[in-house]
Parts: structure tokens; sequence; C-alpha cells
């Protein structure tokens, strides 16, 4: 279970439900966020009322860069990656790569199954997990839940899903 003040990497979709559940000043005062840049870029898309929203989003993370080596050792060692989403690819990417302690929070079942190939399922966590670390009592989507995240990475281990 994370700890105050541990790394969390996180995917776009975490990022945005932070937003509109008015918690992100809240959990990244918390923890140390990092995400992809691919991931900035996916929330930046869909026009100028946008580009505040980003310039709000990077005042509180570290946006790392991936290069071409850590996409190839990513598709080399999973081959399912194919299937996540640019930001997705270049979060995992950066993922495989990372030394010391850190937590993964995506919600999405292509990316866990990735990071199962990659050996790093033992380090995903709910976001409901990290709201409550932080001090915060709401409601979140089912699948931001540490509910559905124990329920998913169990079908994942035994090869239902």
């Amino acid at each position: 279970m994370p700890a105050r003040g541990d790394i969390v990497l996180a995917d776009t979709n975490v990022l945005v439900e932070l937003v509109r559940i008015q918690q992100y000043k809240a959990v990244t005062t918390a923890f140390r966020f990092e995400t992809a840049g691919k991931c900035i870029e996916e929330i930046g898309t869909g026009g100028k009322a946008r580009q505040k929203y980003v310039q709000y989003l990077r005042s509180r993370l570290v946006v790392h860069s991936v290069g071409s080596r850590e996409m190839a050792a990513l598709h080399h060692h999973a081959a399912d990656a194919k299937w996540l989403d640019e930001g997705e690819k270049h979060l995992l990417a950066h993922a495989a790569g990372k030394q010391g302690a850190w937590w993964l929070c995506d919600p999405d079942i292509a990316a866990l199954r990735v990071a199962r190939d990659l050996r790093i399922l033992d380090r995903t966590v709910a976001l409901d997990a990290l709201l409550g670390i932080a001090g915060v009592r709401c409601t979140v989507r089912d699948n931001f839940t540490g509910k559905w995240l124990e329920k998913t990475r169990t079908k994942l281990l035994l090869g239902i899903i």
C-alpha cells in the first residue's frame, strides 16, 4: 500500500478523474505524481480551453519524455502493448525501466494486462486508495476502486482475461 510522499505514475484518465471530482490538488499534495509527456498531450487535445487545464496539471506533476529505446523494450516484453493508447504506452514504457519505489495508477484492463507482462502488476494502486490515504472521502467511478482493481488483477493472474 502506498504511503504519503510516494511516487505515483498516473495515466491520462486518472488525471482527468481527479480534476472531475475536484481532488487533484489534494492527491498531488499527498503523493509525488508523475506521468508521460504523451499523457499530457492527450489531455491537451480539444482546443484552447484545455491549454489552461494542461498548465494547471503540469504545475503539480513531473512529466517524463520516453525515447525509442524504452518504447522498443516495452513492445519486446509486452506484445499486448499494441492495444494501448499512446499515453499508456509511454507511461508503461517509462514504468518498465523505473527504479526505486513507485506505484502505477491506471484503471484500464489493457494497461493492467501489460503491467502483468512487465511483472509490475503488484505495483498497481486504485485511485480510491490514494484518495483515502490523502484523507479525501468521495465517490469515484467503479474502475477507479480497489474492489475493481483486485477483481481485475485476480482474473489477469488466473488467465481469465
